[in-house]
């Protein structure tokens, strides 16, 4: 099902940046906004009250802030869910890590984590860059589907990580390290 909904994401980003419309439509009034206002204007559309400093902007969606870095001078808008979920360092951490490693393979929003040693906790942060201008057509259901993907992307990474507790030897076994010639000494 994950892999079916990235494909699907995958499909709908590349389509948007690539279909050029045939028919010059009456302009809305987001074709005149900058792109930190367009996001704030889609944001409060989708039902999210934005607060925003410079460049960046944070809300709150189904409960969990999201920050996005939205620079007018680029087309791609970076979205973040810091602190997304927790764990304590002192729990299974090689196995989170891996897991971490092969939900990032699979999925569109990247996981990054950070450890704070003085809270004895390993932060979960979910993040993903999109493009984002107002020729993306649905402009509202597209950001509603990328912010939906980092909570597939956490319960996915929660499937590897049970998975790994259920039989670490299996999975383990498998991963050697892969040196590279040429990369390494």
């Amino acid at each position: 099902m994950i892999t079916f909904l990235i494909i699907i994401t995958t499909i709908a980003v590349t389509t948007m940046m690539i279909v050029l419309k045939k028919e010059k439509k009456e302009e809305n009034d987001d074709s005149k906004l900058t792109r930190i206002e367009l996001v704030v204007a889609v944001l409060k559309r989708i039902g999210c009250q934005p607060e925003f400093e410079d460049d960046q902007i944070t809300f709150t969606y189904k409960e969990q802030v999201f920050t996005i870095d939205a620079g007018n001078e680029y087309l791609f808008i970076k979205i973040w869910r810091i602190w997304g979920s927790r764990a304590h360092l002192d729990s299974n951490i090689t196995l989170l890590k891996e897991a971490i490693n092969i939900t990032n393979r699979v999925t569109l929003t990247t996981i990054v984590y950070t450890t704070d040693e003085e809270e004895n906790l390993l932060g979960i942060h979910f993040g993903i860059s999109i493009p984002f201008t107002h020729q993306i057509p649905d402009i509202d259901n597209c950001l509603r589907a990328i912010l939906d993907n980092s909570f597939e992307t956490e319960e996915k990474l929660r499937e590897e990580f049970a998975s790994l507790i259920a039989a670490p030897s299996t999975k383990s076994e498998n991963s050697k390290r892969v040196r590279i010639k040429g990369f390494s000494k």
